[in-house]
């Protein structure tokens, strides 16, 4: 039995190779022999110091916030038809971010984009995504409950491959750069929690070669 080590590795999954292709696809197309994987007497002067660093701090406090949320992810893939895929998956993201002014934030994101998977007559291929992004999130009132989100930053994107067939057993992964963007609608429940809808998008690269990958879900803002 053979086990890849190093870069992605060809795998047989009975006559069909998985390949990732450009233009944000990865496609699992037919093959002669088998497939490819590839966060009160204090003195006025120190009271009206005690009073500007309690403000200070307030107002630095307030400009925190973290959140979370749950939801779909899906990595574009085109499958033959004689291997089963599964391009979606559940996953999530945390986030933490520092407002600059009411609507302008830097945040910092990890990203669990889920898993695809590839089954085939010899066995079984997978690739899971997940990223560390640094980005700006800037907000827009829609009216005094309703906020506009847009994102926009550069992640680590990691790819962790395994496979599991007649001729190949192994796991190997490959870390990239890429830009990512976000949209969402935050809606206040009350005034430092806020419930939001999301959509985040980014890419995977695996031996120069990429595919898409979105993360639609709902979640929780706490405003500290």
């Amino acid at each position: 039995m053979n086990r890849c080590g190093g870069r992605f590795s060809s795998v047989w999954l009975g006559g069909v190779s998985l390949l990732f292709q450009t233009r944000n696809v990865v496609r699992f197309a037919p093959a002669a022999n088998g497939a490819v994987f590839l966060i009160q007497g204090v003195p006025m002067k120190k009271i009206a110091v005690a009073g500007l660093l309690t403000a200070m701090m307030a107002t630095a406090s307030a400009q925190v916030y973290v959140g979370g949320g749950i939801g779909q992810t899906h990595l574009n893939v085109d499958c033959a038809s004689s291997v089963t895929c599964d391009a979606t998956d559940t996953g999530g993201k945390l986030y933490v971010g520092y407002k600059f002014t009411p609507n302008l934030a830097l945040e910092g994101t990890y990203f669990n984009f889920g898993e695809a998977t590839a089954r085939g007559p010899g066995g079984r291929a997978a690739l899971k995504t997940t990223a560390i992004g640094l980005g700006l999130a800037g907000r827009a009132a829609l009216s005094e409950r309703v906020s506009f989100v847009g994102r926009l930053g550069l992640a680590q994107v990691k790819a962790d491959g395994s496979v599991n067939t007649v001729s190949l057993v192994g796991s190997d992964s490959e870390t990239s750069a890429q830009a990512y963007f976000g949209l969402a609608v935050e809606f206040a429940l009350m005034k430092s929690l806020k419930a939001f809808a999301s959509a985040d998008f980014s890419q995977i690269e695996v031996d120069g070669d990429s595919g898409a990958v979105r993360l639609l879900g709902v979640g929780l803002q706490y405003d500290f």
